[in-house]
């Protein structure tokens, strides 16, 4: 595959990973080797601009948004859709202000009023995906 993609093994391993952004000559030279149809290659290498810019959660320091945690709220971001179970809790993506903090409040031995509010933002736009103007997750829960 590195050959036809005129690239090292190492950086196909790389892509592969997610460890580095795939450029557009190699997208372009993936999707010709492919029996993608021209049509379909077009907008996956236009959407590279995407692949390379960072989430909204990224911002977050390591106490409020985990390293292991990040992935699964990128994955959230991009869903259309979402059908979960809780039992105990209401989802955080149906979670009011109040509720929210409370949660907050309990999980964080005397947490600070900072920690609540970075918390709470956190939660306020990651509900965003919500209320997309393309594409609107759609979350069943119950």
């Amino acid at each position: 595959m590195a050959t036809a993609l005129r690239c090292t093994t190492t950086k196909v391993s790389y892509i592969e990973n997610a460890e580095r952004p795939i450029v557009l000559g190699i997208s372009t030279r993936c999707c010709c080797r492919s029996t993608t149809c021209p049509r379909i290659a077009g907008p996956s290498t236009s959407s590279r601009r995407e692949l390379t810019t960072k989430g909204w959660w990224e911002s977050y320091d390591a106490d409020t948004v985990p390293d292991w945690f990040s992935l699964y709220v990128g994955l959230e971001q991009g869903c259309a859709q979402i059908r979960l179970y809780q039992a105990q809790l209401v989802p955080g993506l149906l979670q009011t202000e109040d509720y929210a903090e409370a949660i907050v409040r309990r999980g964080i031995a005397e947490p600070t009023t900072e920690q609540v509010a970075c918390e709470w933002h956190f939660a306020w736009h990651g509900r965003k995906c919500c209320a997309r103007e393309t594409s609107p997750l759609r979350l069943w829960a119950c």
